[in-house]
């Protein structure tokens, strides 16, 4: 499978451990974990769990709300799995356009379209 498709994505999100705990307990329609159940956690999961009133399932992918500063738009971003970052900031960096954006553009390019803790 490739993980650049939506399906990939989708297990690669699902096999990433701290998405994918994330992702089980939206499934579970318990509501947010409790601070006792994810204290324990990696600081990612813990990330997470603090945008818990941002985040979604939108065809089967956990996304983010995002919203400007100034109030006037709001995109979900994919909260992106670990094993993708390194190749997606290669592309936003410069592979896309066939140039090179400079850190401000690139930050920007990524913020747009993806979310992942740190």
């Amino acid at each position: 499978m490739l993980l650049w498709t939506w399906e990939g994505l989708r297990q690669a999100q699902r096999t990433d451990p701290d998405i994918g705990s994330i992702i089980e307990a939206f499934e579970s329609d318990a509501g947010q974990p409790s601070w006792e159940t994810v204290a324990s956690k990696s600081s990612d999961v813990k990330t997470l769990w603090k945008q818990w009133p941002r985040l979604g399932l939108h065809d089967g992918l956990l996304k983010r709300r995002f919203e400007s500063n100034d109030g006037k738009f709001e995109r979900w971003q994919v909260v992106w799995p670990k094993e993708l970052r390194t190749e997606f900031l290669s592309i936003a960096h410069g592979e896309m356009t066939g140039g090179h954006f400079g850190l401000k553009n690139t930050k920007a390019a990524v913020r747009s379209r993806v979310f992942w803790p740190t």
